[in-house]
């Protein structure tokens, strides 16, 4: 049975597609929605926040997390990470197509930076551009917050939960990742649609979904130095 195809939300970063990132009871037909950077911070797998966070972002008790200067490099950067992994890949891409949401999950949305191709027109990959250092970058693949080996699917945690929830939501089975190590080194990581880890998303997202709406917060994470 042919799987059905996300519905088309906003262009990035327009005042619509930053309205979708707080709760608004009155959306009725999608009044909480997580992106695909959200992913494993509902899954309270993500180094960075937590589904407490999540909650009280959503809900504007707290603020959204602040724009600096690594986000704005990295914005800069990607059209040019994009077209190096184009000619690499010998691929044909669509850059910053849109927001796009679930066909079924109706909380369940992404942004990818780009969508690959095939001959016919039709979407074959996810890709998500990113920049980060030497230090981020573990040769043996051994650290679950760290890249591993180029072509391989070693990526830090949170980026594996990304993937997941792009490759699910745009119906396809792969998501590459150009990525630019101290703006000298591009090495591009893939990443397989695992269901499992879909499903378990969904899950989670689902159940913090339910939590923003009745206003009932989860547990801290103490395990996150920000929590207190």
């Amino acid at each position: 049975m042919q799987r059905k195809l996300p519905l088309v939300g906003p262009d990035p970063y327009t005042p619509e597609w930053y309205a979708l990132r707080r709760y608004d009871p009155e959306r009725v037909d999608r009044p909480v929605v997580f992106g695909a950077s959200e992913a494993a911070g509902c899954l309270n797998v993500s180094p960075y926040t937590s589904p407490l966070e999540i909650h009280l972002r959503k809900r504007c008790e707290t603020a959204e997390i602040a724009d600096n200067t690594a986000m704005a490099v990295g914005r800069a950067l990607e059209p040019v990470i994009l077209d190096l992994y184009e000619a690499r890949e010998g691929v044909k891409i669509k850059k910053t197509p849109a927001l796009y949401f679930h066909p079924e999950y109706s909380f369940m949305a992404a942004t990818p930076d780009a969508i690959t191709l095939r001959a016919d027109g039709s979407w074959e990959r996810a890709v998500d551009a990113k920049t980060t250092t030497f230090h981020r970058y573990d040769k043996f693949g051994q650290s679950d917050d760290k890249y591993g080996k180029e072509g391989s699917d070693q990526l830090p945690r949170d980026l594996l939960c990304q993937a997941q929830q792009q490759m699910a939501v745009l119906g396809v089975e792969r998501a590459d990742f150009p990525v630019f190590f101290d703006v000298q080194t591009l090495r591009i990581y893939r990443v397989e649609l695992v269901a499992e880890l879909v499903t378990a998303i969904a899950k989670a997202e689902h159940e913090l979904s339910e939590r923003i709406i009745n206003n009932d917060p989860p547990e801290p994470n103490w395990e996150l130095p920000e929590t207190a």
